[in-house]
């Protein structure tokens, strides 16, 4: 199996789609309950940080894994740690 890098075409479609739909939901959910959804000024802040750390994560391993740099192996333990974070996320 050969893994290929993610296009930025699919992610800004995914993003688009995903943010359609949870709109069109909210939207329908006040007109068919009619009760608002009160979110917290905190709660985007919050998903953006963990955004961010995210990223900053994502892009040092991703140097880390580069083949010809066998000085800067990765611990195992980080491995681990970094594919429970990718699959929680």
């Amino acid at each position: 199996m050969i893994l290929k890098p993610t296009r930025w075409q699919t992610l800004l479609s995914t993003f688009v789609l995903t943010a359609t739909f949870g709109w069109s939901l909210s939207h329908l959910w006040v007109t068919r309950f009619g009760v608002n959804f009160n979110v917290s000024w905190l709660v985007p802040l919050a998903m953006t940080l963990l955004a961010i750390s995210l990223l900053a994560w994502t892009l040092m391993f991703k140097r880390r894994m580069n083949p010809e740099q066998r000085e800067s192996r990765i611990n195992p333990l980080v491995a681990a740690r970094t594919a429970a974070l990718a699959l929680s996320a």
